[in-house]
């Protein structure tokens, strides 16, 4: 019988990698590090993605970065009175121990002060279905201005709604992308191909990224993402993404994650990491996490980000 692993690999030596990459990083200051990983067949997944992952803190989003882990992870009350919507992910009323319903963000961000809603979405629904139906609450709603939290499928969603209605709009304060499908996953081009049995058509991907009778919308060439999204500043667009080695990926997607790894190179296991770098605004890495974002510290960031919002009005 064959043995079915309990992971995909054992532990391994994140220090080690940790100053692997930082050499390597020192070693080609002219180079970013997606071009590094393009022109090197040496570096091993788990280096590829702490190197990703190091890159975070160079540079502009370095300097993000530090003023963002400078801010309380405490209970400590807010200086106003920030307006603050979430988008809730996929399944987020028939699932909530994943997190997707935004009770977590919701519960630490109205308890330090701020004003909070939950948005309306079909816990099932397409991304272009959701998108109509946060445009028509966004149109009807907005009398001041608000920072938006989307939640994995929440953000392909909030996409889709901001593309209705024309772009960033000027009540739009900010947007958090936690650990969101922000521009399709090629999961979804490989489930769509010409021939694909109808059963494989049929069904969800577990991390929560695509609704199975919609899944075309999802694919990387979708026509949800022609209208780009262009904040103000890159401080105004926060995507908050898990870099995880292979030792710590969930087994109910690693089968999406071998894949990824192998044509795209480091991925959440939905998301390729290295694309991740070129999205507009900046990035908050989350080592350790994959796409379901179970980080331990999440609570704590969770804190800082109402506290940045709180001085980013």
């Amino acid at each position: 019988m064959r043995r079915r692993p309990f992971y995909l690999s054992a532990p391994g030596d994140v220090v080690a990698l940790e100053a692997e990459a930082e050499r390597i990083l020192d070693s080609s200051p002219s180079h970013a590090a997606a071009d590094l990983l393009a022109s090197r067949r040496d570096i091993s997944s788990d280096l590829a993605t702490m190197l990703l992952y190091r890159a975070c803190f160079r540079g502009g989003n370095g300097g993000f970065l530090d003023e963002l882990h400078a801010l309380p992870a405490t209970i400590a009350p807010l200086e106003r009175t920030p307006r603050i919507l979430i988008v809730p992910g996929l399944h987020f009323s028939r699932h909530p121990e994943t997190g997707a319903d935004g009770s977590l963000v919701a519960g630490i961000v109205s308890q330090l002060g701020a004003k909070v809603e939950i948005l309306r979405t079909d816990p099932r629904g397409s991304a272009g279905e959701n998108g109509r139906c946060l445009a028509d609450q966004l149109t009807r709603m907005m009398e001041e201005s608000v920072w938006v939290v989307s939640i994995s499928k929440g953000t392909a969603d909030l996409r889709a709604a901001l593309g209705q209605l024309g772009g960033w709009p000027q009540w739009l304060s900010g947007w958090i992308n936690l650990s969101g499908v922000f521009q399709g996953t090629p999961v979804a081009d490989k489930l769509t191909r010409p021939g694909l049995r109808s059963l494989m058509m049929q069904a969800v991907i577990a991390a929560g990224g695509i609704a199975s009778r919609n899944i075309a919308e999802m694919r990387t060439d979708s026509h949800l993402w022609q209208v780009p999204v262009v904040p103000p500043t890159p401080e105004r667009m926060i995507h908050i993404l898990g870099f995880p080695p292979s030792w710590s990926i969930e087994m109910r997607i690693a089968h999406h994650y071998r894949w990824l790894t192998e044509h795209f190179g480091p991925n959440d296991g939905l998301i390729p990491l290295r694309e991740s770098l070129e999205y507009p605004g900046r990035i908050v890495p989350v080592w350790g996490a994959d796409h379901f974002m179970r980080a331990p510290d999440l609570a704590r960031l969770v804190y800082r980000l109402a506290h940045y919002v709180d001085r980013n009005p």
